[in-house]
């Protein structure tokens, strides 16, 4: 997306920030898809700071310019913590909630990042196609974390690297090992407070209505 690069952190009175609001404080769908919303970009902009990350980044193939990474890195590194957070509700409300409900907690989730996203410059067409691009990679992560957590951390490091970058961007088997694993961890510890919190969830309100689209993987 080349309206307003994701390379940056985010300004949080931008994007739709909502508190934590305590263990066990009914919210509505939209009021807990606003506070995934603040999770994730919080999580985000930590990492991006994050020396060590960084480094770890960089050995996955991630040129840095000033401490940032490029665009299509950043946005694959978002869709990761995207695709965390919706594992996170998956498995932790799936066996508690109906599917609608878990579908309508989801769907308030992602409309909270792209309206964040619009607000931040992205058109409504790219934002469309930002958000084919992360139904592609739940699949393809969703699958891979049914094989193996190094799995699904190989398949995040590959998206990663550089495009077109050759083989001199291609990682030696030690570094891709360690890279896989470390996305795979980094994946499980950025969710954990959200895991946290959606054990004493009480959802408020009545569910919208349905509205058409297909749900998210």
């Amino acid at each position: 997306m080349t309206s307003r690069s994701r390379n940056q952190v985010p300004d949080p009175d931008v994007t739709s920030a909502l508190g934590d609001p305590g263990p066990g404080v009914p919210m509505t769908a939209p009021e807990l898809g606003e506070h995934m919303a603040h999770l994730v970009w919080e999580n985000f902009g930590e990492a991006l700071s994050d020396p060590t990350i960084i480094r770890l980044l960089s050995l996955a193939g991630v040129r840095f310019d000033d401490g940032l990474p490029p665009e299509r890195a950043a946005d694959e590194f978002l869709i990761l913590h995207l695709w965390a957070h919706t594992r996170a509700v998956q498995l932790g409300l799936g066996d508690r909630m109906d599917p609608l409900e878990v579908r309508h907690i989801l769907d308030a989730f992602h409309d909270a990042i792209f309206q964040d996203l619009g607000r931040l410059g992205s058109s409504p067409g790219e934002i469309a196609i930002f958000e084919q691009r992360i139904a592609n990679r739940y699949r393809e992560y969703h699958g891979a974390a049914e094989g193996s957590d190094l799995a699904l951390g190989a398949a995040a490091a590959a998206h990663l690297r550089e495009q077109g970058g050759g083989d001199e961007m291609r990682p030696p088997p030690p570094a891709r090992d360690l890279v896989a694993r470390f996305l795979a961890r980094h994946t499980r510890e950025m969710a954990q407070p959200l895991a946290d919190f959606l054990t004493d969830l009480h959802l408020a309100g009545p569910m919208p209505p349905p509205r058409g689209r297909p749900a998210r993987p």
